[in-house]
């Protein structure tokens, strides 16, 4: 049932509720009773237009944050607080910062890896298993 819940919107579905009602007290109970099946039909088709059109406006929204980040003229640091921008070469030494932590981060899980995957590490696995199921 969880597909349903991507492709349903509650503004979609209400709209074509009022549709169907419209259609059944303007028109006649029959006519609205042959529309059903067409309106159940469409809910999909016009929440996937709304979607579209929402994420179209969160994209326009993105883009002008951006474009007023860039006329400013120097970038905002996401760890300081709201307001405080960075010069180039502080984004550029912070930018080394993070290089080297990231560096160390991945000799370090480097080192992790080797160790774990090293045959004598299997035999010290091993050997208390083999104890506890009385083999050794």
């Amino acid at each position: 049932m969880n597909i349903f819940k991507k492709c349903l919107n509650w503004k979609v579905m209400v709209g074509l509720a009022v549709v169907a009602a419209g259609l059944f007290v303007l028109v006649s109970p029959a006519v609205a009773v042959a529309a059903l099946p067409f309106l159940v039909a469409a809910i999909c088709p016009l929440s996937m237009l709304l979607m579209m059109k929402g994420m179209g406006k969160m994209q326009q929204n993105a883009q002008a944050n951006a474009a007023a980040a860039g006329s400013a003229g120097t970038t905002q640091n996401s760890c300081c607080a709201p307001g405080k921008t960075l010069s180039r070469e502080e984004q550029i030494a912070q930018l080394h910062v993070q290089l080297q932590d990231m560096q160390s981060q991945q000799e370090r899980l480097t080192a992790q890896l080797r160790e774990l995957n090293s045959p004598r590490q299997e035999t010290a696995l091993a050997t208390p298993v083999a104890m506890a199921i009385g083999r050794e």
